[in-house]
């Protein structure tokens, strides 16, 4: 939980979810969910396909009914009001844009729809607009648009009309990687500088950390970790966590001393003590290359398998206990299928031991 209480006693939340639960059926989409996110801040909604995430994001908007729970936006409690009575605007994977109406029009709909007067529209439709960078295409049809400017419509649609919140489901989804990337960054550049508190639905880890003040990890309705970018990557809360984040080395094996021991590929230094039934997390990051006599190496093994990932190179290092993923530089010389090599810590504080 975060936020704390403004003097007079207002809460300084922009957004707060205690024991959100819905079900459907006997399946339990969401399950005591709960969380507290100041004014202005950025969350997203990290997890796989059917963990429960759109299903928050829709119980926030007032499209799904929560069996159990409260929704408070600035301290008002808001899960009695239909959606177009919460003070929340959604931006939907597929941005419903409508194909008969300009850009202006698709804009000004939700304000019509409120019965604002004609020359308010207009400014505030104007000022919408001028905000996503797309002044110049008012009298243009969706059709005659790309997909990064549509979602950028859909967006100018939901601020136009002054949510205090604001919604977003994958909203990048729909855009090739290049667009998506600078679409990420243009919304997070939007967001700070309107500072509407925000939450974003993603499945991609990445997306997550560019945009995000805080990120909520879920899995099977449940919210596994509520933290900072840096807190979720560098010190991930279970093997959920570690395994979706990239964690991809989670190692079973007793501490013994300032040393983790894995049957059949090492020894790996501590940064902490471990508890019994313990697993040691490493990035393929976190491990570095090395000659199988160096003093350094923490296991030996033979190079199975190499990959380019761009600038880096994904070795996999076969141990007689298992495997190892290294990601190490691109270079003349990298290691080759079948060289006998030693791996070891590239810096003992990147281990993270997790609870079995």
């Amino acid at each position: 939980m975060i936020g704390e209480k403004e003097p007079g006693g207002i809460s300084a939340a922009g957004l707060e979810v205690s024991g959100l639960t819905k079900h459907y059926g006997a399946h339990a989409a969401i399950q005591q969910i709960g969380f507290r996110l100041e004014r202005g801040a950025l969350l997203t909604l990290l997890g796989p396909s059917g963990c429960g995430k759109t299903t928050l994001l829709r119980a926030i908007g007032g499209f799904v009914a929560a069996d159990a729970g409260r929704i408070l936006v600035e301290g008002q409690d808001i899960g009695a009001l239909p959606p177009e009575r919460r003070p929340t605007a959604t931006v939907f994977q597929g941005y419903a844009l409508f194909p008969h109406m300009s850009v202006a029009a698709n804009v000004a709909y939700g304000l019509k729809m409120q019965r604002i007067p004609r020359a308010e529209i207009a400014g505030r439709v104007r000022d919408a607009l001028a905000a996503v960078q797309l002044s110049a295409m008012a009298e243009r049809m969706p059709s005659q648009l790309s997909g990064g400017q549509q979602q950028r419509v859909a967006l100018a649609r939901c601020l136009v009309v002054r949510p205090r919140i604001l919604l977003l489901d994958e909203p990048f989804s729909a855009l090739d990687r290049n667009l998506r990337e600078e679409m990420q960054v243009e919304l997070r550049k939007l967001q700070q500088r309107l500072g509407i508190t925000t939450v974003v639905v993603t499945h991609d880890q990445q997306e997550a950390f560019i945009l995000s003040d805080w990120v909520a990890v879920m899995n099977a309705g449940r919210l596994h970790q509520f933290d900072r970018p840096a807190g979720v990557y560098d010190a991930p809360a279970t093997r959920f966590v570690a395994s979706f984040t990239g964690m991809t080395n989670l190692l079973e094996g007793q501490a013994e001393g300032q040393e983790f021991v894995v049957p059949g590929i090492g020894r790996f230094p501590l940064p902490a003590a471990a508890p019994p039934g313990s697993l040691l997390g490493l990035r393929p990051g976190a491990l570095r290359l090395v000659e199988p006599g160096d003093p350094a190496a923490c296991a030996v093994g033979e190079v199975g398998f190499v990959a380019m990932t761009g600038a880096e190179a994904l070795c996999e290092i076969a141990c007689p206990g298992g495997a190892l993923q290294v990601a190490v530089p691109r270079r003349p010389g990298a290691p080759v299928t079948g060289a006998r090599v030693g791996v070891a810590l590239a810096e003992p504080s990147q281990a993270v031991v997790l609870a079995a």
